[in-house]
């Protein structure tokens, strides 16, 4: 009976050692990250699903509906952070407000210097845009 030997690409290693590192440093199971999922599915359109699912330990079936579902829209890449730049009133005031959303996102806007309800509803509406 002959031997099967091949080699692995260097991108294949690194992703296996990323899920190997996640999976050991997680506290309690839980699904695996965007970012590990979106680096499986790029390695099983070149490699293929059986190869990677096999090589990074990951379900078949389910790596294989992500290689087959449509690439997510931006608007489901949504930022951790935006950040939203104002000119500056003379009003030196300080407030903070608090926001929450019907799915239980919050957001604090700490407002230095700024003024009106223009702002705090601008504000609103860029997290509400975007949770």
């Amino acid at each position: 009976m002959k031997r099967r030997t091949h080699l692995v690409d260097p991108k294949l290693e690194r992703a296996r050692q990323m899920f190997e590192r996640w999976r050991t440093q997680r506290r309690k199971r839980g699904p695996v990250p965007e970012d590990l999922w979106q680096s499986a599915v790029a390695l099983a359109r070149q490699y293929g699903v059986c190869r990677v699912s096999r090589e990074l330990r990951l379900n078949y079936e389910r790596l294989r509906a992500r290689v087959k579902a449509p690439a997510p829209s931006p608007r489901a890449m949504r930022p951790a952070f935006v950040e939203v730049e104002v000119p500056q009133p003379p009003w030196t005031g300080e407030c903070a407000i608090d926001i929450e959303n019907a799915r239980g996102q919050r957001i604090t806007l700490r407002i230095k210097g700024h003024n009106g309800p223009e702002l705090v509803a601008a504000l609103g509406k860029v997290f509400f845009d975007h949770a």
